[in-house]
């Protein structure tokens, strides 16, 4: 399975860009991107690891070899910390799993709309 398409998705909206912004940052035009996103063409060496940098990701992970993210990993601790600060230290965390579940879905509830 190729994970590239998911992955370019999944990091682009995580990190709120548009395709034509990723496009722009990379050196490639938009339809270029869009094929990565779709799957109906894989990125040239160099643009690949344009994409890496920029996602802040290693190319093995957007290639699907490496199944940890550190970027994400390093966001979610940090959303976590922010939860906790304004909700207390007494949530379980299963709950905060719950609470970062039903954000994710609400952040990309009105975001699945657009590109």
């Amino acid at each position: 399975m190729n994970n590239l398409p998911f992955r370019l998705k999944m990091l682009r909206k995580s990190f709120k860009m548009t395709q034509a912004e990723v496009a722009q940052k990379i050196g490639v035009t938009r339809p270029a991107y869009t094929s990565y996103e779709t799957g109906k063409r894989e990125p040239a060496y160099e643009n690949l690891i344009s994409l890496a940098e920029l996602f802040e990701v290693s190319t093995d992970y957007l290639l699907g070899k490496q199944s940890s993210n550190v970027a994400i990993e390093k966001k979610l601790r940090e959303k976590t910390d922010a939860i906790a600060i304004h909700i207390g230290d007494e949530i379980t965390d299963e709950e905060m799993k719950e609470i970062l579940t039903f954000i994710d879905f609400i952040k990309h509830r009105d975001g699945d709309r657009s590109n």
